[in-house]
């Protein structure tokens, strides 16, 4: 359910940022992008706390007594790297956007073949292969694909700034009502 909110967020804020892009109106344009990317990583520290919470609040009887703390870690782990690949949406919209180039699709491939790289060389280098080295995995994954997009759009980029200054409310909840509006309708479609 995370997974499907934070796509749902990233596909939201590709919107706006196409919407005011072929407007015109680059000053909204910074807005929406500066507020989507402090959004973002806001919204994933309070998913990440509430998650670190709940998983620390109580005993999961499903999972076996020696295997329960691998299980959270590799949980906590993995959902760090699944928030650190909605920053990374964000930073690929405006490109999809101005260039027409699909890096989102580039930079998946690139992130998984890195990580199936760290599968197979941990397997090769140590025997004892672990959820939790698998969440390692995902989490310098995500890594990785927030490094290659920042760094990829931070050079073709001319017209977006990142800037504190742009942040703003007012588009932070127009991003959220959207996202919620678009997530009750799938809701619906999937019932």
């Amino acid at each position: 359910y995370i997974a499907i909110l934070l796509i749902v967020f990233s596909e939201t804020v590709f919107k706006f940022l196409s919407k005011e892009y072929y407007r015109e109106n680059f000053e909204l344009m910074n807005k929406y992008y500066s507020t989507a990317i402090f959004g973002a990583f806001l919204v994933g520290m309070a998913i990440f706390l509430a998650s670190y919470l709940v998983v620390n609040s109580g005993n999961f009887p499903m999972i076996g007594e020696g295997q329960q703390k691998e299980t959270i870690l590799f949980f906590l782990i993995s959902l760090g790297g699944l928030l650190l690949s909605n920053i990374s949406n964000i930073f690929v919209a405006p490109l999809t956007i101005l260039h027409k180039v699909y890096l989102s699709d580039i930079s998946n491939i690139v992130s998984k073949i890195l990580q199936f790289i760290l599968i197979l060389s941990v397997a090769f280098f140590i025997s004892d292969v672990t959820m939790s080295l698998y969440g390692y995995s995902i989490l310098l994954s995500g890594l990785s694909l927030l490094i290659f997009t920042y760094s990829f759009s931070k050079e073709s980029m001319q017209i977006l700034t990142i800037s504190m200054k742009y942040i703003s409310l007012g588009c932070f909840i127009r991003m959220i009502k959207m996202g919620a509006k678009f997530s009750n309708v799938n809701s619906i479609l999937l019932l």
